[in-house]
This record gives C-alpha cells, structure tokens and sequence, in this order.
C-alpha cells in the first residue's frame, strides 16, 4: 500500500516536471493538449497502481509460504 503511494506521488512529479522542462504539446496537439496531457497521466498512475499492486501480492505470497514453512517446522 505504501509503494503504491510513494509510486504514485513520484510518478506525478517527474511527470510534472518533465511537462514543465521539456514537453510542448500545445504545438502538437494544439487544442487538445489538455487532453493528451491528461491521457498520458492517467496511463502513468494506473501503472503506478498496478506495480504496487503486483509488490502487494508478491508480499501476500511470501509472507503465506513463511508462514507455511514455519507451521511444518513447528510440526517436526
């Protein structure tokens, strides 16, 4: 849950900064800049969302075969 906050929050500044520096998309797109902008946001946080997700799973699995692994040791 963390990591998916902490990849979100970073993930939406180095956008940020990068469209402050480097991106012209109003030259581009013209009008709808807006849009792309927003577009291409919303693409990177639900990336963020899904790799914290995948770290949380990963977490969940590890932490149940842990478990299962100290539950036979503590049976022998």
């Amino acid at each position: 849950m963390i990591a998916t906050l902490l990849l979100w929050i970073v993930s939406g500044s180095a956008f940020g900064a990068y469209l402050a520096r480097f991106a012209n998309y109003v030259s581009t797109y013209g009008g709808l800049a807006g849009i792309m902008t927003a577009l291409i946001f919303l693409y990177i946080c639900s990336l963020a969302f899904i790799l914290g997700g995948e770290l949380n799973a990963a977490i969940a699995r590890q932490r149940a075969f842990r478990d299962r692994q100290l539950g036979r040791q503590q049976q022998a």
